[in-house]
């Protein structure tokens, strides 16, 4: 399924399928993609395995951002998910008991940066005519380009 907008972004479900029914909520999460001035973003809700299988399977990967599945859970994140997904940027969208050092180094292997909202703040994403930058409201005092892990 796909939102119809004025063609300036689009929105695209890419879970669950339509034919398909899960007995478990995060299996069944709603997952969106957006494009957006050629940027691409995934909102995976919750989803984890078996459901977050499927979605692999019928979905092409390839984001500059995405939130990460679940609170940045060692479920929803495996390697095998970050290789799919291709992303460049992930936020991690949770409190201190959502800091899981499993998660942080399996983005690591693929060297992607970890922005997480509990020492960060809200995250900002901007995406204009001049590209994308991701802001966190809190400065750190670390760069994406000293760390590939931002905490």
């Amino acid at each position: 399924d796909r939102l119809l907008t004025d063609g300036s972004y689009e929105i695209s479900v890419l879970h669950p399928p339509p034919d398909k029914q899960y007995k478990e909520d995060n299996i069944a999460s709603l997952v969106l993609r957006i494009d957006y001035r050629g940027k691409k973003s995934l909102m995976p809700g919750d989803i984890e395995p078996p459901g977050q299988n499927d979605m692999m399977t019928a979905a092409d990967g390839g984001f500059d951002v995405i939130v990460a599945p679940h609170h940045g859970s060692k479920w929803g994140n495996s390697e095998e998910f970050i290789n799919w997904a291709d992303t460049k940027n992930v936020i991690i969208s949770g409190g201190n008991q959502d800091i899981r050092l499993e998660t942080y180094e399996n983005y690591a292997r693929f060297n992607i940066p970890v922005y997480h909202t509990s020492p960060n703040g809200a995250i900002q994403v901007i995406i204009d005519e001049c590209g994308m930058k991701i802001v966190p409201k809190l400065n750190t005092g670390i760069t994406e380009k000293e760390v590939p892990i931002i905490f």
